[in-house]
C-alpha cells in the first residue's frame, strides 16, 4: 500500500477486483467473474485472501525485466 493506494494486481488477488488497465476503471464483468471463482477456490479450500500485499524488489535483472 502506497498513499492508501494497493496495485492493480493486488487489487485482484485480495479483493477480486479486476481493473483495466487502459481506462484505470473496474471492469465489472470481470470482476463479478474473478470473484465467482475465487470463492469456488475459497469453498474448496484452495484459497484465502493474502493477508498482505508485499513482495520483495526483484533481486535479479532478469526478475526486474519481467514487471
Amino acid at each position: 500500500m502506497w498513499n492508501e493506494k494497493v496495485s492493480i494486481d493486488f487489487a485482484a488477488r485480495a479483493y477480486g477486483v479486476v481493473i483495466d488497465q487502459s481506462t484505470l476503471s473496474v471492469d465489472d464483468d470481470a470482476t463479478r467473474l474473478l470473484r465467482d471463482q475465487l470463492r469456488t477456490r475459497q469453498t474448496a479450500g484452495d484459497w484465502s485472501p493474502p493477508v498482505a500485499g508485499y513482495h520483495p524488489w526483484p533481486q535479479r535483472w532478469a526478475d526486474l525485466e519481467r514487471l
